[in-house]
């Protein structure tokens, strides 16, 4: 594997900042290099957006603090400590609707299943407010998933997009991964999720197994039920990897859950058992190279997989290529205008990232047919419930028409992918 230099050699000194920080936050990082990377002269204006942008200001400031913060300018410490409480706000919010909703699910007999959020960041670090919030995930069985659909409109959620009709749901339940609903009144989302990933066959996992292996995690005093840690290090690598790493916040997430060589050794022998080793080591590459992850060096015992590590190679140039394609210049801190050129262009790599998950060539086919199944253009084309057949083939011009929407002034917005 390439080492920790060359990997963040390319990267603006703002970003190293901000991993410096995040590395010392977790442990894993020395005074003399966040040091450095504070005398290096930073845009601290761009540290500040940065750390906002990859939902790490409290792992950031954490890092910053444990140093003294004697070569941190007063403002930008005053600023990112408002942004920290603005955040903690936020998070103690999205705590108490997390209670709301699973005495909710709990009252209707449903199952549910809390994932990522404030419920991984109390899970990973002892406080709920370490990571910055986004949406509330929701996990149920497949089976109850239109009952939870009825609960989350009671609690004042409603769905975003048309109407979902009683032929559809059935003909077209198989199709998606998760519905997306909101309350605009209180600014609140939730993801309700019926299986874990788009394309079903990325990572299996089916509700009953992940029921019975659940974490309880104490979150304001209630036991809230979230995956299981035989699959948690998986979900988040196939979550990250997703996104292309794009938060900082994934990343040092997966990094506190592995903690050391032997997690990570453990963690790559169960992504090699699940297809997922070119991810998994990608992840793991990053990980020591950004935020001090330690390699595994040998073989451990139970974990034969773990021991074929070495210091060069495919590993290495694997990562240095998504760095350049996804992090170089600025783009750690501005993601392109949707619809634009270079957005298109980073698209068009995602795709071809998400495609090479697994080395099987099934992978890639599985990954297009569930690209092509996406429900997204419903409200695209809303064609009549007999004619659902015909939405993969409309993929394409979809794709084409939501682009053209993207790049519409301000006031038109087209549904998301």
């Amino acid at each position: 594997m390439t080492g920790a230099a060359d990997i963040l050699a390319p990267l603006a000194p703002e970003f190293r900042l901000l991993c410096a920080a995040v590395r010392r936050a977790q442990g894993n990082g020395d005074v003399t290099a966040l040091r450095a990377a504070m005398a290096a002269g930073p845009d601290w204006a761009a540290v500040l957006r940065g750390a906002a942008r990859h939902r790490a200001t409290a792992l950031v400031l954490a890092g910053l603090q444990a140093d003294g913060a004697a070569d941190v300018p007063p403002d930008v410490l005053a600023a990112l400590r408002r942004a920290a409480a603005a955040d903690t706000r936020r998070c103690l919010a999205h705590a108490a609707e997390v209670v709301r909703l699973v005495r909710l699910f709990a009252a209707a007999d449903i199952r549910v299943l809390v994932l990522k959020g404030v419920v991984l960041s109390q899970q990973l670090y002892g406080n709920l407010a370490m990571r910055g919030p986004g949406d509330i995930d929701l996990l149920v069985d497949p089976a109850r998933f239109w009952e939870a659909d009825a609960v989350l409109a009671a609690a004042g959620y409603r769905l975003d997009g048309p109407a979902i009709s009683p032929a559809r749901r059935a003909a077209g339940q198989r199709l998606f991964r998760d519905l997306t609903y909101r309350d605009a009144g209180r600014g609140l989302v939730v993801e309700l999720h019926q299986r874990l990933t788009a394309n079903p066959r990325r990572l299996e996992a089916d509700f009953d197994s992940l029921w019975r292996d659940r974490v309880d995690v104490a979150l304001a005093g209630v036991a809230v039920a979230t995956l299981p840690r035989r699959v948690l290090a998986l979900y988040l690598c196939v979550h990250g990897a997703h996104h292309c790493w794009e938060r900082l916040c994934w990343l040092a997430d997966l990094t506190a859950l592995l903690k050391d060589a032997e997690g990570a050794a453990g963690a790559l022998a169960q992504a090699e058992a699940a297809g997922l080793r070119a991810a998994m080591r990608l992840m793991v590459t990053l990980g020591h190279g950004w935020l001090g992850l330690p390699l595994p060096g040998h073989p451990h015992a139970g974990h034969p997989h773990a021991g074929h590590w070495h210091a060069g190679g495919r590993d290495g140039r694997r990562a240095r290529r998504f760095v350049a394609r996804f992090f170089t210049g600025s783009r750690w801190l501005d993601m392109p205008r949707e619809g634009s050129a270079a957005w298109l262009c980073r698209e068009a790599w995602r795709r071809l990232y998400l495609y090479s998950f697994k080395d099987d060539w099934r992978h890639g086919w599985d990954e297009l047919r569930a690209d092509l199944a996406n429900p997204v253009d419903w409200g695209v084309f809303p064609l009549p419930d007999r004619l659902l057949w015909l939405y993969p083939f409309l993929r394409p011009v979809g794709w084409v028409v939501r682009n053209a929407r993207r790049k519409r002034p301000a006031g038109h917005k087209a549904p998301p992918d």
